[in-house]
């Protein structure tokens, strides 16, 4: 799984390009550790990070967590994502996690990306 995370971080930036983000005008500074299953973003124009982190939870189910720092205001959010199927949406998955980024730090955002992602349906 942790193989995915550099991809999954790079349709994440492509979904917020779509939506003309502003973060990601110039290309953001990446990090990357397979051994530790992180990958983050961090923008260039100080409006913060997305950290993807793999890890399998106790009952062997994969999880993909995005944290989100935002700088302004200073605030944080989640969102999970669980790829249990083997045709999972992957496309869709890293535009969920780019909308979550892209509503902002507010208290409706921030509820919505908390949100566990259940299972998207597979690509057509």
């Amino acid at each position: 799984m942790t193989s995915r995370l550099l991809s999954l971080l790079a349709s994440v930036e492509y979904a917020m390009k779509l939506n003309e983000s502003p973060a990601v005008e110039r290309p953001p500074e990446r990090f990357v550790s397979y051994f530790k299953g992180i990958a983050r973003a961090t923008f260039c124009d100080g409006s913060g990070s997305i950290c993807l982190h793999s890890f399998t939870l106790a009952d062997g189910q994969v999880c993909v967590k995005a944290e989100f720092n935002w700088n302004k205001p200073r605030a944080t959010g989640t969102c999970a994502v669980y790829p249990n199927k083997e045709n999972f949406d992957w496309q869709r998955a890293s535009e969920r996690i780019a909308e979550a980024w892209l509503a902002g730090p507010d208290e409706a955002s921030l509820a919505a990306a908390s949100r566990e992602t259940e299972a998207l349906p597979a690509a057509s």
